[in-house]
């Protein structure tokens, strides 16, 4: 297994830049980028090709966010621009596009489920195409509308959708089960890891996020949180897995710091 950076978290931070980001991947032991939304950086894809070459950093995902539910969108239209987004992946070699499915307030999550599957069967399908998986994640931010939330619903999202991978985010399943359990439940198809950590609080504070719990939730540098991240790791490479695992980071220190103390932590 082979940790990579979370490029939403490394550009959020003020000054970066994607050529910075890639020297401070080859100088922190960072072996991979997911880009995310590759057409909305301020460097051509052929630019990111090239410091893929020149820095020994591999491009390992394209995360593209296009909901089902954006007012007016067809079925089509979300199909082409997912199309779209799975060649700009095969252009960076990635093999992987994420999907975050997206719930929408007043639709019914089961009503949502049904929808995503039907998308991401048509995804699924063109990305067999061009040997490009399509990934989803449990998506827990909005959990009242959210179609997929523990590993039992991403379960049987991958039966229905045979080739439907999943990127396996231990901070999310930590919300709502088992993380290890939900792992084992999950391990055949998954195809991509995100590691995260949290520090929870009664109340709002700064950075943090409300979950479904009742609880605010702050991401921490990995090692530093209630996540057993560890204790994954081990049962994952204990496993065979070869997947690339994203530090991802987005808390109070500045994000290069948190990625830097989580790809410390993950090389001990």
């Amino acid at each position: 297994m082979k940790p990579a950076i979370m490029s939403a978290g490394y550009l959020a931070e003020p000054g970066t830049t994607v050529r910075s980001m890639f020297a401070f991947a080859r100088a922190n032991g960072i072996a991979g980028i997911d880009f995310f939304n590759l057409r909305t950086l301020n460097v051509s894809l052929d630019d990111i090709r090239s410091m893929c070459a020149d820095y020994q950093v591999k491009a390992i995902c394209h995360t593209f966010f296009n909901s089902i539910h954006t007012p007016g969108m067809s079925l089509a239209q979300w199909l082409d621009a997912t199309k779209q987004a799975v060649e700009d992946a095969v252009f960076l070699e990635t093999g992987r596009v994420m999907l975050p499915t997206f719930g929408q307030p007043g639709i019914d999550r089961h009503e949502s489920r049904k929808r995503w599957l039907e998308a991401l069967s048509l995804a699924v399908a063109f990305g067999k195409t061009c040997q490009t998986a399509i990934c989803i994640e449990s998506f827990l931010m909005d959990a009242a509308w959210s179609p997929f939330v523990t590993s039992d619903e991403l379960l049987d999202a991958v039966t229905r959708v045979p080739g439907l991978k999943i990127a396996f985010d231990t901070g999310n399943h930590f919300v709502s089960e088992d993380v290890i359990g939900a792992y084992r439940k999950l391990a055949s198809a998954i195809d991509l890891v995100h590691l995260k950590d949290w520090e929870i609080f009664a109340e709002p504070a700064p950075h943090t996020v409300p979950m479904p719990d009742g609880r605010h939730y702050r991401m921490v540098p990995i090692g530093r949180g209630v996540v057993d991240n560890a204790a994954c790791l081990r049962l994952m490479r204990q496993n065979g897995d070869r997947h690339y695992f994203d530090l991802e980071y987005a808390g109070a220190l500045p994000a290069p710091d948190g990625i830097r103390l989580s790809a410390q932590y993950t090389a001990e």
